[in-house]
């Protein structure tokens, strides 16, 4: 039987199987787990590589988070708010929080979603973003923070503190600084905190490209597209 850990975290989903987000079809098994913060974490399974995570959300809060779909979209309903993300990549298509829909809809006769209330920028502008493949990206993370564990990253948190930083303020409670103290206090291996590290970089990295992708006005270009600098300034020329 493979077993797959997520360092720091349990789940009281076991104990209320209707909690649990199960379906064999799809093969997706999800669930709330809690640890510094509480997460809902997605899987799938198969025989030769085991369990793998296919989907992370970081929850706002404790209380009880679940998961259902319906088609092709996924939706995760934690309080009043409820998230959608396609089924097949989990990319985030909307959120709503119900109260305030509701509160629209009395002011306005008009649902949320008919209200034209997206992003609109203050001038016209041009940014052009670089598109990574996803492995691609995750290596690029990866090596990063072997890098910055070379650089130094443990003995600066040390030297933080040692300067009299308290741990619980806010500037020590970034990726890396954060996992660090779990290494420092004795809570976890060193290549697990590397490993740690690198998980929550690639998650954040997730989110970054949800909320860009949402913007208009950003041109994605393919890295590996040739002379990519002419091609950025013949974007910026056509302005």
């Amino acid at each position: 039987i493979q077993t797959y850990v997520i360092d720091g975290m349990y789940s009281t989903n076991v104990y209320d199987y209707k909690a649990v987000f199960a379906d064999a079809e799809k093969n997706l098994f999800g669930f709330t787990a809690y640890g510094d913060s509480p997460e809902y974490c997605m899987f799938s399974y198969d025989a030769e590589n085991g369990f793998t995570e296919v989907f992370s959300r970081t929850l706002g809060g404790y209380g009880d988070t679940r998961g259902l779909y319906v088609g092709d979209v996924f939706y995760l309903v934690e309080g009043r708010t409820v998230e959608s993300y396609t089924l097949n990549g989990f990319e985030k298509i909307d959120d709503i929080v119900l109260f305030r829909a509701l509160e629209i809809f009395e002011l306005t006769g008009r649902r949320k979603s008919e209200q034209c209330d997206g992003f609109v920028p203050r001038r016209p502008y041009l940014a052009v973003a670089l598109d990574h493949p996803r492995e691609e990206l995750y290596r690029r993370i990866n090596l990063r923070v072997e890098k910055m564990l070379e650089a130094g990253l443990v003995r600066e948190v040390e030297g933080l503190l040692a300067a009299g930083v308290d741990e619980n303020c806010q500037s020590m409670q970034g990726i890396g600084y954060k996992e660090v103290l779990e290494y420092l206090k004795g809570n976890c291996l060193h290549s697990t905190m590397r490993d740690i590290i690198q998980k929550n970089t690639r998650r954040y990295a997730k989110r970054q490209i949800t909320f860009f992708k949402k913007l208009p006005g950003i041109v994605w270009l393919d890295p590996s597209e040739p002379d990519l600098a002419a091609r950025v300034t013949e974007l910026y020329d056509a302005e």
